[in-house]
């Protein structure tokens, strides 16, 4: 007996051979879509049901997190991100070691190519509506013990980054943010917001800065494509705030992560 998907998927095969020999430019849009449609079924779908079962395997255990990061690396590489990593002698990484990573953010696939230097027990933190408008995804997420913050009320927010910096120092944790708080696409990065510094400063923890090149020579939009290329991921000596002012303490960072962010942009391919 005849499956009844598969008159479905042959009409589906033949339109989309169709379509490649006689319009190339669409087919490279329907292209473009079936991959980036498919980074969300594979991450938000698939890796958030394998994540989820990870935590109903240990709950909350900050250790889980490098199941997750392994699977990215392989997503990178499919997706044609052939990731370089300059500064790993600067990656903080000590059994005893409680600190604040920073990464300024582009993409979805920020925490993809960020998973090749993730450290040991280090959990994000995630705006809100990730927990309740990505499925599979979100609740991996908070299974896992991902911190999520309610960036629309000021109180609230306050409150989950006291509550996370004593997690952090009880339970020896890492904790990564992106103090851009929004998408930044431009030449420059986007200026930073003050959660990050205020959470290091409260709590004198340090800040390990991660800066992650341009993409947009990898993911072109505006040409609907993707294109194998190389990303640099750098990591930056530490940042103690001890003896700074949470200002002081951000417009350090970000003069070095800007600096760094210009500086490896030259080292891509110009096209």
């Amino acid at each position: 007996m005849i499956p009844t998907w598969l008159p479905s998927i042959i009409v589906f095969i033949t339109a989309y051979n169709l379509v490649r020999r006689w319009n190339p430019c669409l087919h490279q849009r329907v292209l473009f879509l079936l991959n980036y449609v498919g980074f969300y079924f594979v991450v938000m779908m698939i890796g958030g049901v394998y994540m989820s079962l990870v935590g109903l395997w240990r709950p909350f255990n900050p250790e889980n997190s490098q199941f997750g990061t392994r699977i990215m690396c392989y997503v990178a590489l499919y997706f044609g991100f052939h990731v370089e990593t300059i500064g790993e002698e600067n990656t903080l990484n000590t059994l005893d070691d409680t600190f604040l990573v920073i990464v300024n953010h582009q993409s979805l696939f920020d925490i993809m190519v960020a998973s090749v230097v993730w450290p040991d027990r280090c959990l994000p933190i995630m705006k809100r509506e990730l927990f309740s408008k990505t499925g599979p995804f979100g609740l991996a997420c908070w299974l896992n013990g991902c911190v999520f913050i309610d960036r629309g009320d000021h109180r609230s927010a306050l409150e989950t980054c006291d509550t996370t910096l004593s997690k952090m120092k009880h339970r020896k944790l890492r904790t990564l943010l992106f103090p851009e708080a929004t998408r930044g696409w431009g030449n420059e990065l986007l200026p930073f917001k003050k959660g990050a510094f205020n959470m290091a400063k409260q709590g004198n923890v340090r800040l390990m800065p991660v800066v992650i090149s341009r993409l947009s020579h990898v993911i072109k939009f505006d040409q609907w494509r993707f294109v194998p290329g190389k990303v640099i991921v750098s990591v930056l000596p530490a940042i103690s705030p001890e003896g700074k002012t949470v200002d002081e303490l951000l417009n350090e960072a970000y003069l070095i992560m800007n600096n760094e962010y210009l500086r490896i942009n030259q080292l891509l391919p110009t096209n």
